[in-house]
């Protein structure tokens, strides 16, 4: 099925684009039926009909799920973030000055932080910001990036880091218009992201863990270093990660069961449900016991992220589909260029 839009891709103009699936997030409570649709131009996938942006705005309140994780699992998946992305540019960044977009509740420029590093957070969730600041110590800006961007007196950072970001938003040029005045000349910019070229789409479809309701663009290799190359940035490192192929998924008729609304609210009204009260849980022993637990969360995420090596020194990163950047996920890091050859 091939649609020709009235409104061209935002980041290639191709008018085109293919129908992947259609399917519905119950569990989200995401607005009627979800399309992913792929741009014949750049290999971008996108929602048809795109949520208007405050619509999209609700979803990051306080019972996104995101924020509702475990902080202990948090910090530990922070850490291997930290190997694959700050790791791989930790000593080409000239002064410890960094700005997260997206950062949640702050953990990992709480790594950072710990490291010696000056932070800045700028994260939609006004309930995930005030945890970073009040919690985490870490100075976060309630609200989008271009809001941050257009402060008066905002200088400009050596490091930028995007992770899990870019697929949520809106508007990725005004988004990268946005993210390059805050990237020093000559900075790096690191994103990580889903990656619309990834082989276990083929196989998994809608099934795919990279597809869901809050990921309204996806974007492929070329995509996003078109987005990149056009406001002034030079990729100079792109790779996967996630390079292992999975197995084909259930037959068809045991995939539409798995699928089936009634069946995915119920679970996913239980997997709610649980997530709530392990967050009550962690209030309260927060509140009894102080910040013994973030600190003793932080420490060990600190010893996980600079023991020696990185990402690209683990078996995944040679995994069967590394070599064509075909794994679930994509790293990006690029640098913006000097002006007039500076």
């Amino acid at each position: 099925m091939t649609n020709a839009a009235d409104n061209s891709c935002i980041v290639c103009g191709s008018a085109h684009s293919d129908l992947l699936f259609e399917t519905t997030y119950p569990e989200h409570a995401y607005p009627g039926t979800f399309a992913m649709r792929r741009c014949r131009g750049c290999a971008r996938l996108f929602h048809s009909p795109p949520l208007p942006a405050e619509t999209a705005a609700a979803f990051y309140a306080r019972e996104y799920y995101f924020f509702l994780r475990n902080l202990d699992a948090e910090f530990r998946r922070t850490a291997d973030i930290y190997r694959r992305t700050v790791a791989l540019v930790h000593d080409r960044i000239h002064e410890r000055r960094v700005l997260e977009i997206g950062g949640a509740r702050g953990c990992l420029l709480a790594i950072l932080r710990h490291g010696g590093w000056k932070t800045q957070g700028v994260e939609l969730s006004a309930d995930a910001a005030h945890y970073a600041d009040t919690v985490l110590g870490v100075p976060t800006f309630a609200g989008a990036v271009e809001g941050y961007a257009a402060r008066a007196g905002v200088q400009p950072f050596p490091l930028v880091l995007a992770i899990d970001v870019l697929e949520h938003v809106t508007n990725p040029v005004g988004w990268c218009r946005a993210v390059s005045e805050l990237t020093e000349d000559g900075g790096y910019l690191v994103i990580d992201t889903p990656n619309a070229d990834a082989a276990n789409i083929e196989t998994e479809r809608a099934d795919w863990p990279g597809f869901n309701p809050f990921h309204i663009n996806i974007f492929s290799k070329r995509a996003i270093a078109e987005l990149l190359t056009e406001r002034g940035y030079s990729v100079e490192r792109l790779f996967s990660y996630g390079n292992t192929p999975r197995p084909e998924p259930p037959s068809s008729w045991k995939r539409r069961l798995l699928r089936h609304p009634f069946l995915r609210s119920r679970l996913a009204l239980r997997l709610r449900l649980a997530d709530r009260g392990r967050v009550a849980f962690q209030r309260v022993r927060s509140l009894l016991g102080g910040r013994v637990n973030v600190t003793h969360s932080l420490a060990a995420a600190v010893t996980a992220a600079t023991r020696p090596g990185s990402y690209l020194d683990m078996p995944d990163a040679a995994g069967p589909l590394a070599n064509d950047c075909r794994g679930d996920n994509i790293v990006v890091i690029a640098r913006k260029e000097r002006r007039n050859g500076r």
